[in-house]
């Protein structure tokens, strides 16, 4: 019974959503939402004391008697026997299947020898989603060709399921998706969280019918069918050999400038060192997050993928590359959430028990290799879910379980890490201050802290106990992870998300604060924020928002300005922030067109404290990291948050809110970095990706889950297809007529001029030429007239295409809205725009043989203001555009990139001056595209697209 604490009906509440595990006094309306989220959190801790009553064992959950594990209670120490005891039958498997995973096929089929299985498997890529399509094109097929019988789709659906032994197994589940009959729940008959308690199954023809399944996808047969063919295996030993080659460089004392991949970091080489991954294992990252299928209506389901990290970061995140693991159907979401990822783990663990047998096309050899699950990822709300913590609203709320203690709101069911002790501080927010510079633990020290602390929570003798020891430790529960046979370790293996933390959280408190929307508690005022400097104005009109109004269309406007190789480009975001405002809009809008646009009009102090933070996120965002960056950036970081609780918080009790979890974080970002390498790497953005092309798919509103299971079956069933014949994969090649550079560099024939046309004698363009051959020691005859053949596009290595003034300007003229692409940033920090690019036949004076050499004829901003860059740590670069001094020709293997030049009006202390607006008419600031290179997961830059702007809706 709940205490009553006076006649205004206020309860004392102590659930986990709302009030953190501590008693709270909340009020009877309160006290009935807290319900359910009261209720689970007592029945899970019952369970572990019901459990002890029976006499269950709370380490070693491997051992004992079948008997006596037929005796134990469900609770979440049981989903780690099953993964730990798991065999590929009880994983759910059927013979056939486990047959074949044992007796992998050696080679394949030839296709050139039956051209009918290859043109129904063409068919099938083509048209296999849909019955009517593909029966249609099966019937023109063999009209034409009589002598052709095609299979059904019935039919070559059982041959794909044949040459791939991709099939998924299939489960049964409550219809309201509460759990999966798995497990401890394998033999239930009804839902025990229903509060209708759904039965299972409905009879039919005197048999049980499950009312409803959900597919599991497993692994073993999807990365047998990536090593059947010598391409796809080739580029499976990529982590084996760049493991050796950084091996052999540790074993000379060497070290590297750049971590590019997760095999330059510190866990993975001591995981290496010790043992734990070998040359022949299988590195995987398991993904995990909730997708709305439809907008308008409930509609949520659960996908969780498998990225293999044997792959080169080039091609790991590409659509054939990513594995589905499970399609979990909604539309509600799922209460029991490890019972659906019970199967796969299983399958894993089996795996990894047995070893699985592999043959490698390109060594033709037959091998065992051991799944190893490198990462388990999600968002900070599904991450409880999967990493046993009990999430960042928690008092030990950090998801990389660091010592640093959260302070409790009174009053609220929060815990906030500020790291300075607030004034007037009340119970359980009065620690003493934490210091950000103190060292963070190492990996092996967390482990052994982390193990000491789930024993110690799980030998709670009565539910008070497991209460207090829970709220002490941060741990809730042992993760189902904990079960498999070879881990690199808990909660090691549990990596950040730098997508939902730098991409949504950040910029959404930051961006509230400057709008003065972000929660004001009394006695604290918006007024008395001299940071919200969009927040709306009182008037005797009413409330003026002019400020941001203007901001937003300051916003959208420079989309015209980012090329269209950066992604999406931020809209008016007055207008859009609360409508479908993108996780890429927001990281273009906060990092790189809000400093200029806040430049001038935040204050200083403010506005130097903002640059720190975009300056050390946008290192927390590059792929590849040079090393001797890092102390920089966790400095500007950890200066950051420290100033922030300074600034801000300023150890008010009324602004403890302020000191959100994704603000902790921060102070993680560099240090995980190297641990772990790029962060980018293991983040979010895949699954996304994955989830926005699979969703899209769908066919079919009467039953979207189902479709979307049938998609993803699928979609496992092409990538296999594709790994075991390339030939039917649509090839990769070079646009017609395009001319390969060297050092992946090539010039795009879309859009050349028809002919080479001679330059003014006299003008600039050719003394330009002139000036260039000079430097580069070429003789000129006396009466050479200069002509170039203009061409208008340049594809780089980093996947940019540059394009030219020469072209874009034309469609300006006509009015055609463009995102300029003709910017671009030159070797030594030059920035420059692009005229057009011509190719030279030169021949050497020193009696060499003639050569082509591509040029560009470029203009060239002035140098960055030092001043600027120097008082913004190197966020705001402001540069001057030279439209009347002559152009210069340069090498296009001298062009780094592509970037976006943004002009920068009068700010306001620029105001007054009588000829701001012309000193201010050239003037710009660089916006360099964000670290984060979107073609490595899918999104490369359509060198052949129009420029038009077609993505603003």
């Amino acid at each position: 019974m709940p205490k009553r604490k006076n006649a205004e009906s206020v309860y004392e509440c102590n659930c986990d959503q709302f009030c953190g595990g501590v008693p709270t006094p909340v009020t009877a309306a309160a006290w009935k939402k807290h319900k359910p989220y009261r209720i689970g959190r007592v029945v899970d801790a019952l369970k572990d004391v019901v459990g002890k009553m029976l006499g269950r064992a709370v380490s070693g959950s491997g051992s004992g008697s079948q008997a006596g594990r037929a005796k134990r209670q469900r609770g979440d120490e049981e989903y780690v026997d099953f993964v730990q005891n798991a065999t590929l039958k009880s994983c759910g498997m059927d013979k056939e299947s486990r047959d074949r995973l044992r007796n992998p096929p050696r080679g394949v089929p030839d296709l050139s020898e039956d051209p009918t299985l290859r043109l129904a498997l063409r068919q099938f890529i083509a048209n296999g989603h849909s019955e009517a399509a593909y029966e249609a094109n099966r019937r023109a097929c063999m009209e034409e060709h009589p002598e052709r019988e095609l299979p059904s789709l019935k039919s070559i659906k059982k041959t794909v399921e044949e040459l791939t032994g991709i099939k998924p197994i299939v489960t049964d589940m409550c219809e309201n998706s509460c759990l999966a009959y798995t497990g401890p729940h394998k033999n239930l008959k009804e839902c025990p969280i229903c509060p209708e308690r759904a039965p299972r199954y409905d009879i039919h023809k005197g048999k049980n019918v499950p009312r409803r399944t959900f597919d599991t996808y497993p692994l073993g047969p999807q990365a047998q069918a990536l090593m059947r063919n010598r391409e796809c295996a080739e580029r499976m030993h990529h982590r084996r050999k760049v493991t050796a080659e950084l091996k052999a460089k540790l074993a000379l004392g060497e070290t590297w400038d750049v971590a590019e991949d997760i095999y330059y970091s510190k866990d993975f080489m001591d995981a290496v060192d010790d043992g734990i991954i070998n040359p022949d294992d299988m590195l995987l990252m398991f993904s995990v997050d909730g997708a709305q299928l439809y907008e308008s209506k409930a509609s949520d389901c659960y996908i969780y993928i498998w990225v293999l990290f044997d792959m080169s970061p080039k091609l790991r995140y590409k659509k054939r590359y990513v594995l589905p693991g499970a399609i979990i159907p909604g539309p509600r979401k799922p209460q029991d959430l490890e019972s659906f990822l019970l199967p796969g783990l299983m399958h894993i663990s089996a795996l990894q028990k047995t070893g699985l047998r592999i043959w490698d096309a390109a060594d033709e050899r037959m091998y065992i290799t051991h799944p190893i699950i490198i990462f388990a990822t999600a968002d900070c709300v599904g991450m409880p879910y999967i990493n046993g913590l009990v999430g960042h609203s928690g008092a030990q709320g950090c998801r990389f379980w660091c010592p640093m203690r959260s302070r409790h709101k009174r009053g609220t069911g929060y815990y906030y890490p500020a790291m300075l002790r607030p004034q007037n501080a009340t119970q359980g927010c009065d620690a003493p201050d934490y210091s950000a510079r103190d060292p963070l633990p190492d990996t092996r020290t967390t482990a052994r802290r982390f193990k000491r602390a789930l024993n110690y929570v799980l030998g709670s003798a009565n539910l008070t106990e497991y209460r207090k020891r829970r709220l002490k430790t941060g741990i809730g529960k042992p993760s189902i992870f904990s079960g498999l046979t070879i881990s690199v370790g808990i909660p090691k293996m549990f990596a950040g998300d730098v997508m939902h933390h730098l991409a949504l959280n950040i910029p959404d408190i930051m961006v509230k604060l400057f709008r003065g929307s972000f929660e004001c508690k009394k006695p604290d005022k918006v007024e008395d924020w001299p940071w919200a400097v969009f927040r709306p104005l009182s008037t005797p009109q009413g409330e003026d928002d002019s400020f941001w109004i203007e901001h937003g269309e300051a916003v959208g406007d420079m989309r015209f300005y980012i090329p269209r190789s950066f992604g999406r480009a931020p809209r008016n975001i007055a207008a859009k922030l609360n409508s479908g405002f993108k996780a890429w809009e927001h990281m273009y809008h906060f990092y790189m067109v809000l400093p200029g646009l806040l430049y001038g009009v935040l204050d200083d102090e403010l506005f130097a404290h903002y640059c720190k933070l975009v300056a050390g996120c946008r290192f927390a965002l590059m792929l590849e990291t040079p090393v001797a960056l890092r102390p920089l950036a966790h400095k500007l970081l950890t200066e950051f948050v420290e100033d922030f609780e300074r600034l801000y918080y300023q150890r008010r009790l009324d602004r403890l809110h302020f000191c959100r979890h994704s603000i902790h974080l921060l102070l993680h970002l560099v240090p995980e970095g190297i641990r772990r390498g790029p962060l980018w790497l293991f983040s979010q953005w895949v699954l996304e990706t994955f989830i926005g092309n699979l969703t899209c798919e769908i066919g079919t509103d009467s039953c979207p889950y189902a479709n979307l299971a049938a998609r993803a079956t699928r979609r496992a069933q092409e990538a296999a297809l594709y790994a075991i014949y390339p030939e039917l994969a649509k090839p990769e090649g070079l646009p017609k007529n395009a001319m390969e550079l060297g050092d992946d560099y090539v010039l795009l024939a879309y859009g050349r001029d028809e002919c080479g046309r001679l330059l003014p004698q006299g003008g600039t363009e050719a003394a330009a030429l002139m000036s260039f051959l000079e430097t580069q020691d070429i003789a000129v005859p006396d009466a050479w007239e200069p002509g170039v053949w203009k061409w208008s596009r340049l594809l780089l290595p980093n996947g940019q295409t540059a394009r030219t003034a020469w072209r874009e300007c034309q469609r300006e003229a006509r009015d055609v809205p463009i995102r300029r692409a003709r910017m671009v940033k030159l070797r030594g920090d030059v920035f420059a725009e692009v005229l057009y690019f011509f190719p030279l036949n030169i021949q050497p004076g020193d009696g060499h043989i003639e050569t082509t050499r591509v040029l560009a004829m470029v203009s060239e901003f002035t140098r960055p203001d030092p001043t600027i860059a120097e008082k913004t740590h190197g966020v705001l670069m402001v540069c001057y555009s030279q439209v009347q001094a002559p152009p210069r020709v340069v090498d296009v293997k001298d062009i780094m990139s592509v970037v976006a030049m943004m002009p920068m009006g009068p700010r306001p202390f620029e105001a007054d001056q009588p000829d701001a607006a012309r000193l201010c008419a050239n003037r710009y600031y660089v916006g360099e595209k964000l670290g984060c290179d979107m073609a490595w997961i899918g999104r490369a830059d359509n060198p052949n697209d129009d420029d038009d702007d077609d993505d603003d809706d």
